[in-house]
Formats: structure tokens, sequence, C-alpha cells
């Protein structure tokens, strides 16, 4: 193993992150302005086997937003883990489940004989082995993560791709198209976009009802998608804030403004109960949605797909946020060109061109860039203005491997 690293960035033959915050600086500098691979931090690759499949990675938090990501990679295989802010009362913490799920299903994945889905169930049969035992294995009182995995079996000749939730593999095929396998059942009921698009016109509301004059009251700016601490505390500085407006004179775009906000409230705590209910539960309405929690059996519930080995040129693991810089850089587009030109919409195929062309910290700039472009989130609503993100990237063109482009 490579090593532990604070800036939660790990390369070659394996890779493991840290816990907190990660600098900008720091990142940078472990990986390298090119190529992901510092050869003087982190010493050099061993010698490339033909046809090997090399993957190169980085994960890394924010300052509001502590990175819950896990990346592990080895020869022909990665491992990305995005774990959920859950209240977990029992004290087994998301961090700790993810640094013991992402190794376990990485070292079951390794064996080419056991299937993508087995491997993740029996990771989840070590990693949750003591909450289980200890604190039950009801997937609301457990850590969760999501998990994405993409596994080179040249024996079969095959690259084989699984996703649990909404991490994604993007695989670029031969002639020039993108594949992506991402598990969006989620999407049906999660209320971050819904909630931060909601969010968003309130916020413009309030500004636009100020023309010409300042504002009375500042709109709350709290992490409302964060931690469970960070949610709560926003609630209730939006809830004084609705409190506050109700005794006090407003423009008249503005009448009424203070019930506006007392509904999102209501509404969005109601999105947050119907998201819970169908959290691994099959029963509700639409069948819920699967991530990896305490029972072993919940890993069966992932899409897996697989692609001729041949045909594939490159291919990505990222967690959600990654994969959002599509959007992102739509609306960044005045500011975002990156080679990619100013005219969206931009595509799964324009990441992988960055990915291609920049390697993993040229994409993590990129990124990082787009959230800066719309620190509020008001022009691309989403559940959280700043993330942790996590990416793994092997470029197999021999051309690219040759010229020591990142792989």
């Amino acid at each position: 193993m490579a090593g532990r690293h604070s800036a939660a960035v790990a390369f070659w033959p394996h890779g493991v992150h840290g816990e907190g915050e990660v600098p900008g600086e720091l990142a940078n500098r472990c990986t390298g302005a090119v190529g992901g691979l510092e050869i003087g931090e982190l010493g050099a690759p061993p010698p490339e086997q033909p046809g090997e499949v090399r993957f190169r990675a980085l994960s890394e938090g924010t300052r509001r937003f502590p990175n819950h990501d896990r990346v592990e990679t080895g020869p022909g295989l990665a491992v990305v883990l995005d774990g959920a802010f859950t209240p977990i009362e029992c004290g087994h913490t998301t961090s700790r489940y993810v640094s013991d799920l992402a190794p376990a299903a990485a070292r079951h994945a390794s064996d080419r004989d056991v299937s993508l889905a087995e491997a993740v169930a029996l990771g989840i049969g070590e990693a949750a082995a003591e909450h289980r035992e200890r604190c039950g294995d009801n997937p609301l009182s457990s850590p969760r993560s999501t998990v994405a995995i993409a596994r080179a079996n040249s024996d079969a000749g095959k690259l084989e791709a699984y996703t649990l939730a909404d991490a994604a593999v993007m695989v670029l095929l031969a002639d020039g198209t993108v594949d992506t396998l991402q598990d969006l059942r989620v999407e049906r009921y999660s209320p971050w976009n819904p909630s931060a698009q909601r969010l968003a016109e309130l916020r413009s509301d309030w500004a636009a009802g100020w023309v010409g004059s300042e504002p009375a009251l500042r709109f709350p700016e709290g992490n409302w998608s964060g931690s469970p601490e960070d949610r709560r505390q926003f609630d209730q500085e939006l809830k004084g804030f609705a409190e506050a407006l109700a005794e006090r004179r407003l423009p008249p775009g503005l009448a009424g403004f203070d019930r506006q906000v007392q509904t999102f409230l209501g509404w969005m705590k109601d999105q947050r109960e119907a998201t819970l209910r169908a959290v691994n539960n099959p029963d509700v309405e639409g069948g819920g949605f699967f991530v990896a929690a305490a029972k072993p059996q919940d890993a069966y519930q992932g899409l897996q797909r697989e692609y001729p080995l041949g045909e594939v040129q490159a291919v990505a693991v990222m967690s959600d946020r990654g994969r959002e810089l599509v959007t992102l850089m739509a609306d960044a587009r005045g500011e975002l060109p990156y080679g990619m030109g100013r005219r969206p919409p931009y595509t799964d195929a324009h990441v992988m061109r960055l990915l291609g062309e920049g390697g993993v910290n040229y994409f993590r700039n990129a990124l990082r860039r787009a959230e800066h472009s719309d620190p509020d989130g008001m022009r691309y609503p989403r559940g959280a203005p700043f993330a942790d993100f996590t990416v793994a990237f092997a470029d197999l063109r021999p051309s690219r491997r040759r010229s020591g482009k990142l792989a």
C-alpha cells in the first residue's frame, strides 16, 4: 500500500484517503500539476505490464463538507465509496464504516471469480459486523454509503462495472461514446435537488424584493444539506428568520414572505422523512432505493454491467459530485471553457475528455472552479454548493500510457 495522506489522495498500486478538510494546495502538491503522481513524493510506480489497467485517484472534502468518501485502487480495480451524513447514536461512524468497507470490498473484488455484488456483500458483512451484533441492522440507524466499482478482467476479456446508489462508473468506448452506469433510484426520493431549487428561488425572491435598498434581514446561509447538526442549525436559523419577518414591515413585493418560508420548512421536513422511509425499503411506493448499510444482501440490489475489454478506451469511477460537473460546467459556461468551448450542453464525453487530457487533478480543479462560479447554488441548485468528491481514472489507450499522460 502506498500509504496514507492527509490530502485524501492516493495512487499506485492501492489508494486510501485521509479524513477531514483537504486544502487545494495540499491536493495539488500530492497529485502534481499533471500526471496525478509526483514521483519525488510517492515514489516511482512499478514497471507497467502490457495491457495492464492502471488507476489514478483523488479524494477530498471541503471546509464545510468533511470527506466521508473512500477510494481503493489496485491492478485493474477501482472502488469508490461516498458515505452518507447520518446521525448514528450508537457511536459507529460513517467515516469508520467506509474506511472498513472500501478495503474489504476491494480485497474480495480482487478475486476475479467473485462477482462485484458478492464482493460488496462480503465487505458489508465484515465492515458492519460489530454494528449488527451490538446495534442491529436497521439501515436508518446504521452508517451508510454509496458504492461504485470498475474491474478489468483480462482473462475473461471484459470490464465489469457495479454501482449501488448514485456513485457512477463512466466508460469511454472505441466508437467515442460514453456509457454511464449510475443507480439513480435515489433521485425519486431525494429532497436535495428540489429543496435546493426552491431555496434558491426564495433567496432570489428575497433579494429582488429589496431592489434599490438594503435588505432588513440577511437570508440564512447555513449548510442546509450537510451533517445532521448542520441541517438542524440551518432549520433553526430559517425558522427564526421567518418569525422575525412576521414582526417587520416588508416591501409590497414581499408580503407574506414569512409564510412562504414556513411552508418551505414544513415541506422540506416531509421530504426528508419520505426519503428516510425509502432507504433499503422495497415496500414503499416505487420500490425504494438501496445503499450499503448493515445487511450484506442489500449489495445484490446494485446495478451491474459488462463491456468487452478490447472496446474500452478509458474508465472513470466517481462519487455523484464528480458527474455533476456536467451541469456545473453548463451553468459556468462563460467562465469555465477548459478547452470544451462555451456552448452547452456538456456531456459525459466532456468529463472523460477532461480526465483524459489533464488527469484527476485537472478534473478536480475544474470541479472546484465550477462550484466557486456558483457559490450559493443559485444558478445551479444542488444538494450542497461545495461537497466532498472522489474520482479514479484509467486510460487504456496505449499512446496515453506511453506518453506519461495521467491514466
